[in-house]
């Protein structure tokens, strides 16, 4: 059973990596966004500066350093070129596939929904996007999808060693985006603490201080504090005030509360990339909403959102 498990995990790795990395030999670096992620990976590389971000010859805080170092290990690797800056967004899509149908496997313990729910996402435009983008979406989508998926785990088998999993997803979402990698996913679990417990009824084996006490996980914490504190710590000594300004306060707060690109800024920005981007399932997800139970299809909407 373990073994065609790991064989499922394997297939679907394998299916992504190669059908999605078939064409990235003729995928232009254009983006300007990829480009600055390929160029900041090159200057580190010629400065053999692993821990600071650089562009230009210059140190700069706009992003922390796991997708740089991926793009360093691919070129130490493999050289430079505009396939193998490609590959560390492939290979991390293979892993979210792999991911996703394990999740599922766990969570509903059927192997056909688990294949079904891997081949989905695999399949999604979004997701399509993202994994072919010198970006790191791709990676933040793994660590997210391993934030919720084993944080589920937890709530529902009352798995304390899937949350410490969970916090570890977390501080690998932290070292790719910023302090988002932990304060976004921990908001979405205490709003769906609360909900849990405004929604319970009278006669459900309910305890609010049992799903606090996993959340709050002692041994998770200790995890998320291992793995994610040393580069801002060497960051910090390395760059002092300048780091906390530039990178906590311009990156990460001033861009969090104040728009970067204010011409989307309009009501229905959203209404519009959903759709686009849950393609070519679109139709299925709308006529599911329909039918939503809103308790028992919390996760549902939060998957959708």
């Amino acid at each position: 059973m373990i073994n065609n498990h790991m064989l499922r995990i394997g297939a679907l790795f394998l299916l992504t990596v190669l059908s999605y990395g078939f064409y990235n030999a003729y995928l232009p670096i254009t983006d300007p966004v990829e480009s600055n992620y390929v160029l900041s990976a090159i200057t580190m590389l010629k400065h053999n500066s692993w821990i600071s971000p650089m562009i230009y010859d210059q140190v700069w805080y706009d992003k922390p350093p796991l997708t740089y170092w991926a793009l360093m290990i691919s070129y130490k690797l493999f050289g430079i070129s505009d396939f193998t800056s490609r590959i560390p967004n492939t290979l991390i899509a293979g892993g979210s596939v792999a991911l996703m149908y394990h999740l599922v496997y766990r969570i509903r313990e059927s192997k056909h929904i688990a294949v079904m729910s891997a081949l989905l996402l695999f399949s999604a435009l979004q997701f399509w996007y993202i994994s072919h983008a010198v970006i790191t979406d791709g990676f933040l989508f793994f660590f997210s999808l391993a934030i919720f998926g084993y944080s589920y785990l937890a709530f529902a088998k009352n798995d304390k060693y899937s949350m410490v999993k969970a916090y570890g997803a977390a501080a690998l979402a932290v070292v790719t985006k910023g302090p988002v990698g932990i304060v976004l996913p921990g908001l979405i679990l205490l709003l769906f603490i609360a909900i849990r417990w405004f929604t319970k009824k009278d006669n459900d084996d309910y305890s609010l201080d049992k799903d606090i006490k996993l959340l709050f996980n002692p041994f998770g914490i200790f995890l998320f504090i291992i793995l994610a504190s040393p580069w801002y710590i060497a960051m910090y000594s390395i760059h002092g005030q300048e780091f906390i300004s530039g990178f906590l306060g311009l990156h990460n707060m001033e861009r969090a509360l104040v728009s970067e690109h204010p011409k989307f800024n309009v009501w229905y920005y959203y209404l519009i990339i959903v759709p686009l981007a849950l393609l070519p399932w679109t139709p299925a997800v709308i006529y599911r909403l329909k039918s939503i139970k809103w308790k028992n299809d919390f996760y549902l909407i939060g998957a959708i959102w």
